[in-house]
């Protein structure tokens, strides 16, 4: 597996990919976090399975893997297919006025989305220039999530459909899951 350490102080940093989280030094460990749709990245079936395995194997017995998804079951989700949006302003450290943007086209065959993320930067002069970036996320929905979380090896987990940790229901934005080994 590419890997990469930075060392600082006596805190380290070491980058992996999320299927060998098994490998990280240190562990096992009590708590594996896949957070803010991390899991979502890996764009097939196979490797999610692969993620969940090692998140499993990284943690020690009574250790807990906390996931964070986003529910594809509620209407937001669906609203956001090819729809541009405005999701935020800023101004940088120069003085830069920064405006982000993204869009997303989702295939429910696929279970996948494809997201496109694009900044536009003006400087003090107004020059605009724009940096364009994307990436492609294949979701989950919750029954699949279950079934990969037992496959994986977890014995138990309960589900929540906020960081709050309200209840999981058909409106809920969130799967948000604790599971134990």
């Amino acid at each position: 597996a590419l890997s990469s350490k930075k060392q600082c102080g006596n805190l380290t940093l070491v980058e992996l990919p999320m299927s060998s989280a098994n490998e990280a030094p240190g562990g096992p460990f009590g708590v594996v976090i896949l957070g803010l749709n991390g899991l979502l990245h890996a764009t097939n079936p196979s490797e999610q399975r692969q993620i969940l395995a090692a998140a499993r194997s990284a943690l020690r017995p009574g250790g807990q893997l906390l996931l964070d998804v986003v529910n594809p079951a509620t209407p937001l989700f669906h609203g956001l297919d090819q729809q541009v949006l405005h999701e935020g302003r800023w101004t940088d450290n120069r003085g830069n006025k920064i405006d982000k943007f993204s869009s997303r086209v989702v295939s429910p065959a696929e279970q996948l989305i494809d997201v496109s993320l694009w900044y536009d930067i003006t400087d003090a002069d107004g020059v605009l220039r724009r940096v364009r970036t994307g990436f492609t996320q294949r979701y989950v929905q919750r029954a699949e999530l279950e079934l990969m979380l037992e496959l994986a090896g977890f014995e138990s987990w309960t589900l929540h459909g906020g960081y709050e940790l309200e209840p999981f229901d058909d409106g809920s934005d969130r799967i948000v899951v604790a599971a134990v080994t």
